[in-house]
Parts: structure tokens; C-alpha cells; sequence
């Protein structure tokens, strides 16, 4: 049953202005995409709407305690069985409650939720994606494609540019409803000035850190930056995060020694302490949507080095203006050590790169993204 039923009815259903929201994720972790959605419905109750977060299922136990992260169904869905009684609770409750708008968020939650929204009435049904079109299984991808020309989709959403260039491909009536909304974030304050932070972590006081933050799976590419690494003497890297990669990923670094450091999964409340004690950022990611942890960094002030892919590069090189981090092939580890290498003995260099994220950062905060997905909820336009 879904957790908080009593509440979350409560709060669509009193009469106050503004429209109803419901946004609808897949699984319920301590990914991006889950800590945008529940920022979200923060931020649309805040402009004076009611708007409310539920998640399919429970994937892995995150954001405890807070009211918006809702679930239908409290443990991983395995089999047909577990998605039709998902489906059935959805259907039940966006009858019962019969908000303005239902905002989906990822493939399965986009197919799923819209067309139970459609069975409720729901008269505005919104989808987003954060990955490029290749990153989908061939089944989802078509049904997506069937969904948008069946109606059942009122909206689409694309993270960034290169997403909705990539479902573009979905035909004349998926590019008409297509627009881009870049992600946003608003980062916790900081509670430990950089020396606390890096004693709570364990970190070298006075050594050079590079850090990374993400899932440890494949995508991450976290093996490369291992690897480059490994090759610099003297220099830290330091890693939050967990994933079905950890073990390998360990192995790999036991050649690194006491300049090795795990942070583990940590609570979102951590992130903005945890990137004031790193020096340097890297993001070696193989894709992206639109890097959620890049942002963060750039929010903080740090110096980047990321993968040259699409999605980054458009963020962090502007129209105009210096470019807010240093991209790289995410399959030369010889490149990433000398790159490396070389911020780490140029303060300058990073002091430039931190001057352009902060101009950089004023484009992706959580109030531009809320604004944009107000507008296309109560208007239809980005």
C-alpha cells in the first residue's frame, strides 16, 4: 500500500489556489533523478500548488523520513505480478484524487503513469527523459513511440538538448510536444568548513584530493579514472558511492594503498560537505542525461574534469563565455593522469575553471527548472 495514502490525499485534496501535481518516478533510490523529483514537488508546493512525489516501487531504502518519498510498492517489483499491482494502486489513486497534471520521470514510470493517468481522466500527462533514446530498450523505445502517438503522452520532456535531439527520432507528433527543461539543483548548506569535512570523511588534511560521486556500475566509468590514477604519485582520490561494480572497483585500486578512499553511499544532506573537501571533480561517465553531479560541483565551486560526451559539453561550455571544465576522451586513462596532473600543480588554471562555474551555475538552479516545469503543467509551454 502506498505509504502516506492518508496524507498525500489530504494534500491534493484542500481547497487552496494553484493546481494539482502529481510526479511519478520508477524506483525509489538514492539517485538524481529521485532527489530532482522530490526538490521538485517541494518547489511547486512552495509557488502555491499541491503537488506530491510517489515512486513506483522501492528500490534501495533513500530519503527516509521525508513525506515525499512515497512508494506503491515497498520492495524491488520482480515479475509481471508485482507491475500489475502498481499499476492497478496507480490507476485507484489518480482516480480518487484526479489531479491537474501527472509528470513522469524515466521509462518505465513514463509508459506506466501516463497510461494510467489517461484510464483516471488525468487531463494533462507529462513524461521526461534523462538519458539519451540509446540508452532504453528497444521494447520500451517503441512503446514510447506508440504512447506519443496514441495520445497518451500531452507533454514530453528532455533534460538537455542532446536527449531531445535523440528522441526527436520519434516522429513529427513526438518532436511537436518535445521541449527541453535542463535540470536544476539547490544544494543543502554546508555544515563543516573544509578541514571538519575532510576529518568526518577521513581524508588527508593537507593533501591534494580528486573526487567523484555517482553509482559505481558501468556507466560511471569509474575503471578509467582507477586506472589513471593509479599512474600519479602523490595525489588522493577519493569516491562516494555504492553499486553492483564495488568489489572489481576495489580490486582495481588496491595498488593505490592509503591514496585510495571509499566514501560509500552517502545521505544527500552530506553532498554539499563532501564536495567542499575535494579539490578537484571528475566525471568519467560513459552517458549522461544531463550530469546532475557536474552541476553540483560547479554549484560548489570546484574545478571539473569530465568525459567529452555531448551532454556535458553542453552544459559546461556555454554560448558564450570560458569553459567550466575540462573534457576528455572517457577511454584514455593516460589523457585523464596527465590532465590531472597538470590542475593539480596549476592553481590558476582551477581558479579559472571556478570562476566560469559560477556563471555556469546560475543557469541550472532548482527555481529555473521549477519554473519551467510550471509553465508547461499549467500552460503547455516550456
Amino acid at each position: 500500500m502506498l505509504r502516506g495514502t492518508m496524507v498525500i490525499g489530504s494534500a491534493l485534496g484542500n481547497r487552496m489556489p494553484g493546481q494539482s501535481f502529481v510526479f511519478l518516478g520508477t524506483k525509489l533510490d538514492p539517485g538524481g533523478a529521485q532527489l530532482l523529483q522530490l526538490q521538485l514537488a517541494r518547489e511547486m508546493r512552495a509557488r502555491g500548488h499541491r503537488a506530491v512525489s510517489w515512486f513506483l516501487y522501492l528500490q534501495q531504502p533513500a530519503y527516509k523520513g521525508d513525506p515525499d518519498a512515497q512508494v506503491l510498492l515497498d520492495r524491488p517489483a520482480r515479475g509481471p505480478l508485482a507491475y500489475a499491482i502498481i499499476f492497478w494502486r496507480l490507476v485507484v489513486l489518480l482516480r480518487r484524487l484526479r489531479p491537474d497534471a501527472v509528470c513522469c520521470s524515466l521509462p518505465l514510470a513514463n509508459l506506466l503513469g501516463s497510461l494510467a493517468a489517461w484510464l483516471a481522466g488525468v487531463p494533462v500527462r507529462a513524461v521526461s527523459h534523462h538519458y539519451p533514446i540509446e540508452t532504453i530498450s528497444r521494447p520500451k523505445r517503441m512503446a514510447d513511440g506508440l504512447w506519443a502517438r496514441l495520445g497518451l503522452y500531452t507533454r514530453v520532456v528532455a533534460v538537455s538538448r542532446a536527449v531531445a535531439e535523440s528522441f526527436g527520432r520519434q516522429g513529427a507528433r513526438y518532436r511537436r510536444i518535445l521541449t527541453v527543461i535542463p535540470n536544476g539543483v539547490a544544494l543543502p548548506p554546508r555544515r563543516l568548513d573544509r578541514l571538519a569535512a575532510r576529518r568526518c570523511l577521513e581524508l588527508p588534511a593537507d593533501g591534494f584530493v580528486v573526487g567523484t560521486i555517482g553509482r559505481l556500475a558501468d556507466q560511471k566509468n569509474q575503471r578509467v579514472l582507477l586506472a589513471a590514477m593509479a599512474s600519479v604519485p602523490d595525489l588522493h582520490l577519493a569516491i562516494a558511492g555504492s553499486g553492483p561494480l564495488e568489489a572489481e572497483l576495489r580490486a582495481q585500486a588496491q595498488p593505490m594503498g592509503q591514496r585510495m578512499h571509499w566514501l560509500g553511499a552517502r545521505p544527500p544532506e552530506e553532498i554539499t560537505d563532501i564536495l567542499g573537501a575535494f579539490d578537484l571533480f571528475a566525471m568519467p561517465s560513459l552517458y549522461e542525461g544531463m550530469p546532475l553531479a557536474v552541476v553540483e560541483a560547479l554549484h560548489a565551486g570546484l574545478p571539473v574534469v569530465a568525459s567529452d560526451i555531448p551532454t556535458i559539453s553542453e552544459v559546461v561550455r556555454p554560448d558564450d563565455g570560458p569553459d567550466g571544465a575540462v573534457l576528455l576522451p572517457h577511454d584514455d586513462p593516460r589523457v585523464w593522469a596527465e590532465a590531472i596532473v597538470a590542475l593539480a600543480a596549476d592553481p590558476d588554471r582551477r581558479a579559472a575553471l571556478v570562476r566560469a562555474a559560477d556563471r555556469i551555475a546560475a543557469l541550472f538552479t532548482l527555481e529555473r527548472m521549477a519554473a519551467g516545469y510550471e509553465r508547461l503543467l499549467t500552460t503547455g509551454r516550456p
